[in-house]
C-alpha cells in the first residue's frame, strides 16, 4: 500500500510516513475525501479528536483543512512516534497534540466479545 497523503488544505499533497509493521491499516484517500466532504462545513477553527490515529492522517487532514486544534490518540509507541514526525512534516505540530493511550480506556468502554 502506498504511503498516506494529505488530500486538501494547507498541507495538500504531503506524503506521510507509515507506521512500521503491519498493525496499522491507513484510511484510503477515497474514504478520507468522503469523510471530509461531510465534516468540512463544521471544521473551521474547531477541535478534532482522532482516536486510533495510526499515522495521524485523519487528524492531520483536519488541521490542514482548517481545524484549530487536534488531539491524536494511539496505543502504539511506533504510531505515536510516526504521528509526531508526520505533524512536523506537515508543519502542523503547534496545533496538534499526540497522546499514547488506550482509546477504549479514555471512553470507559472496553470492547466486548460477541455473544
Amino acid at each position: 500500500m502506498s504511503s498516506p497523503r494529505i488530500i486538501a488544505g494547507s498541507a495538500r499533497g504531503i506524503r506521510l510516513k507509515s507506521v512500521p509493521g503491519d498493525g496499522t491499516r491507513p484510511i484510503t484517500d477515497r474514504a478520507k475525501e468522503s469523510l471530509f466532504n461531510i465534516l468540512r462545513p463544521d471544521l473551521a477553527g474547531g477541535a478534532f479528536l482522532d482516536v486510533f490515529a495510526g499515522t495521524g492522517s485523519v487528524g492531520i487532514e483536519a488541521l490542514s483543512q482548517g481545524a484549530g486544534y487536534a488531539r491524536l490518540l494511539d496505543n502504539s509507541r511506533d504510531a505515536v512516534e510516526t504521528i509526531y514526525s508526520n505533524l512536523t512534516t506537515a508543519k502542523l505540530q503547534t496545533r496538534g497534540e499526540v497522546r499514547q493511550t488506550d482509546s477504549f480506556r479514555v471512553f470507559g468502554n472496553a470492547p466486548r466479545p460477541p455473544v
